[in-house]
């Protein structure tokens, strides 16, 4: 089975490695340029989020809603659906979380990691 291109041959800082049909929760803490945590406390700046996992040409391989775990100290965390991690999307990705305001507007990103979906041996 032929597979897109993945995102080996970009270096990321966050790694998450998962096998073909986990349903496992991960976390993530929002970071600034300074790598301290991002205060998540005012709901009107950070409503809601997406969890978004893409090849590198841009298509979604999954997405859903994240959980704020602690707001004060920039913890989130999403659950791994069904569909997430399936035999058809192994390979490594790149992934973002979007966070939007209580506008529906985007109003910050993390910094993107690398997502790896593993076929079980």
């Amino acid at each position: 089975m032929a597979h897109d291109a993945s995102a080996d041959m970009i270096p990321r800082d966050v790694e998450y490695s998962v096998k073909v049909g986990s349903r496992k929760t991960i976390t993530l803490s929002l970071t600034d340029s300074c790598n301290c945590a991002v205060a998540m406390c005012c709901a009107c700046v950070y409503s809601t989020g997406t969890w978004k996992v893409f090849k590198p040409c841009g298509t979604i391989v999954f997405c859903g809603s994240i959980v704020y775990t602690t707001r004060a100290s920039g913890l989130i965390s999403y659950t791994l659906g069904a569909c997430d991690a399936t035999s058809a999307n192994r390979g490594s990705w790149a992934g973002e979380v979007e966070y939007k305001n209580s506008c529906a507007v985007i109003s910050d990103h993390s910094q993107t990691f690398r997502f790896n979906i593993n076929q079980s041996v």
